[in-house]
This record gives C-alpha cells, sequence and structure tokens, in this order.
C-alpha cells in the first residue's frame, strides 16, 4: 500500500528539482538544450521553439516550475490512488 500523500509530494519534489535542472540547461547551455529537446521531443525542427526561450523571464520560470511540479503532484497522487484500489 503507498501512502497517497507521502508518494505525491516526493514526485512534486522530483519534479521541481528536474526543472531547475532543465531550466539552468537552457539558460546555460541552449546549443545542448536545444538539440536535446531535438532528440527527446523527436522534433524535426526545434528552431520553432527557440523564441520561446529568449521570453524567459524569472515570472514564467516560476509559474513553469509551480505547473510541472503541480502536475507531477495530481498525476503521482492519481497513481497511487489507482495502485493502493488495485492492490486490494
Amino acid at each position: 500500500m503507498l501512502k497517497t500523500n507521502a508518494f505525491a509530494n516526493a514526485s512534486a519534489i522530483v519534479a521541481a528539482v528536474l526543472y531547475v535542472v532543465c531550466l539552468l540547461a537552457v539558460l546555460l547551455f541552449p546549443g545542448f538544450a536545444m538539440w536535446y529537446f531535438k532528440v527527446v521531443a523527436h522534433v524535426l525542427a526545434p528552431e520553432i521553439v527557440r523564441p520561446t526561450f529568449a521570453n524567459l523571464n524569472v515570472l514564467t520560470a516560476l509559474l513553469g516550475a509551480v505547473v510541472f511540479s503541480g502536475s507531477a503532484w495530481l498525476t503521482a497522487y492519481l497513481f497511487a490512488s489507482v495502485y493502493n484500489k488495485l492492490n486490494r
């Protein structure tokens, strides 16, 4: 049996850390970030998203972290709930 809240909280924390690592990669190594995005997301023309990086500021970075972590929390909570129901 998974502790639903603990599992969701751990997932949100890991997601926040990964978001910060990704954000730093985009800011410090934009060429590598674009290459990585192309490989992972199977994007044929990553130049399309390049202008998005130029519009990055503190507010959008914080909003992205909140949305990404919140989505991870919700996903993990739902996963743990379904797992617990199936594991009875």
